[in-house]
């Protein structure tokens, strides 16, 4: 599964990171995200979506999003796909051993974590989206823990 159609006027494809029409920056937005991976979020956050926010930058061409939910939480939505490099595909595995091995050594360093899935060959992050200025500066070194 691909996370999404391209938008209106791209064609029928599916989405995919490699597709052309994404080389120059595109990601597809949020309307365009199929329903499986939207409700597995919705199922993940317990709360349904007031904004959503196309976020740029990082690593990937997949789609990325600052999610502020209902209830007043913010999220930030962030996944691989089987159209991903090898290198992306395994680093949700990566990060959720981090986020379930040091939850002590991250706490006031990193966003906290919300959740993840895996739907039909997608894979979604959801840590908490967060302002830089609620974090101290350096975290401690990792060897030392």
């Amino acid at each position: 599964m691909i996370f999404a159609r391209n938008s209106p006027g791209q064609g029928d494809e599916l989405y995919s990171p490699l597709h052309a029409a994404n080389r120059d920056r595109r990601k597809t937005p949020w309307r365009n995200v199929l329903a499986p991976i939207k409700n597995e979020r919705a199922r993940l956050l317990g709360s349904p979506v007031a904004r959503v926010t196309r976020a740029w930058g990082g690593y990937g061409s997949t789609p990325t999003f600052r999610l502020r939910l209902r209830d007043g939480r913010r999220a930030f939505f962030t996944g691989v796909n089987e159209a991903s490099n090898d290198f992306m595909r395994a680093a949700p595995d990566s990060e959720l051993r981090i986020h379930r091995e040091l939850p002590h050594v991250l706490e006031g360093h990193a966003p906290g974590f919300l959740g993840s899935s895996a739907v039909d060959g997608c894979r979604v992050l959801l840590p908490e989206d967060v302002s830089p200025k609620q974090f101290r500066p350096r975290p401690p070194v990792l060897h030392d823990v």
